[in-house]
């Protein structure tokens, strides 16, 4: 009888619009956006008003990132070495990012959030190295090596395509492959700091 009426009692304190799911905290909760604006910052052009509706890896980006790819800074982006490959994989949270291992000694933080990362370029089909987005500029640790340059384009960024259940190096198709694709090409390399040549140059 007492714990119903604390219950009771703290349910009255909250505002009659107050949700569970809502008040927790969005690291813990998986996004409904396009992913590729979560993965390169509030800047990268999507496709406005999208809404993640299907379970699949491609059904999280909008039309804009699966045509044209995603353009992050080299410095958030490391080859992770093979011996690593055990510690770091994607939670199946269905979020973004998931957490720095906790077995192994956490690096210093490169900036106020802890240390998140994305694991790509890591199944069956996919050609050359594992690599991790860091949500942050990559830490300093023996697992992680830098990009060769010439995976860089001349604006420091590293372009990424939607393809075989990951994000890869190189465009799965040529990104002018349909008039419709062409134009959003066109419309979104207008507004975005990407080398266009880049698109077609096989990296891997």
């Amino acid at each position: 009888m007492m714990a119903r009426r604390l219950a009771v009692s703290v349910q009255q304190l909250l505002p009659s619009n107050y949700c569970p799911a809502a008040s927790m905290s969005n690291s813990s909760m998986p996004r409904k956006g396009c992913w590729g604006k979560e993965i390169c910052g509030p800047n990268h052009v999507c496709t406005p008003d999208f809404a993640c509706k299907g379970k699949h890896f491609r059904d999280k980006f909008c039309r804009v990132c699966y045509t044209c790819g995603l353009c992050v800074p080299v410095s958030r982006v490391r080859i992770l070495a093979d011996v690593f490959h055990d510690d770091f994989v994607n939670s199946k949270s269905g979020g973004v990012w998931t957490h720095f291992p906790t077995h192994l000694d956490a690096p210093k933080r490169t900036g106020d959030r802890p240390i998140t990362f994305r694991l790509i370029q890591q199944t069956l089909k996919c050609a050359g190295p594992r690599l991790l987005i860091f949500q942050d500029d990559a830490p300093h640790i023996a697992a992680l090596t830098p990009l060769p340059s010439d995976w860089v384009t001349m604006q420091g960024t590293v372009r990424l395509f939607i393809r075989r259940g990951t994000l890869s190096l190189s465009p799965p198709f040529p990104v002018s492959a349909n008039p419709m694709d062409a134009l959003v090409q066109a419309a979104v390399l207008s507004r975005i700091k990407c080398d266009p040549l880049d698109v077609n140059k096989k990296k891997v």
